[in-house]
């Protein structure tokens, strides 16, 4: 009899807590963070939790056509990169002599510019203010500097 009434006593005792603590958890009212105790399991989500969603606060859009020309503005300059250490490359093994090398690109960039040039007269161009005279003193200025910084061979 005497065991029955402890159990009773606990069983009375533990009733008493639950509702208590049930009492505290309707009063006390849940919050989304995480460093404080709330008596509420940890994959616990109170109706409230997406009321304070924000989508996309600070997203910026994007013109397609202005990404695809800035990309390609940074890939050049990874190929340029790239093209360098090839070069460098060369050069230090011997496979490449600066004399070909100076030639080749000379080359290179005398077609450029004329592609350049035709290309902006198909389209008609006329944004870039420079002159031809204007043009062929930059590339002979660019050839004489180019070409004194080649190394001299020793005859």
């Amino acid at each position: 009899m005497i065991y029955t009434c402890y159990r009773f006593r606990a069983h009375l005792k533990y009733l008493y807590h639950m509702t208590t603590k049930m009492v505290d958890k309707q009063q006390k009212r849940w919050r989304k963070i995480l460093y404080e105790d709330q008596s509420v399991p940890d994959n616990y989500v109170d109706s409230s939790f997406l009321d304070e969603l924000q989508k996309n606060l600070h997203t910026r859009k994007y013109d397609y056509w202005t990404v695809c020309e800035q990309s390609g503005e940074v890939t050049q300059q990874i190929s340029s990169l790239g093209l360098f250490v090839v070069a460098y490359v060369y050069m230090e093994n011997g496979w490449l002599s600066p004399h070909t090398l100076f030639t080749i690109t000379t080359t290179l960039t005398c077609i450029g510019y004329l592609l350049k040039v035709y290309i902006d007269h198909y389209y008609q161009d006329t944004t870039s203010n420079r002159t031809c005279m204007y043009s062929r003193n930059l590339l002979k200025v660019y050839i004489d500097h180019y070409y004194q910084a080649l190394p001299r061979q020793n005859l």
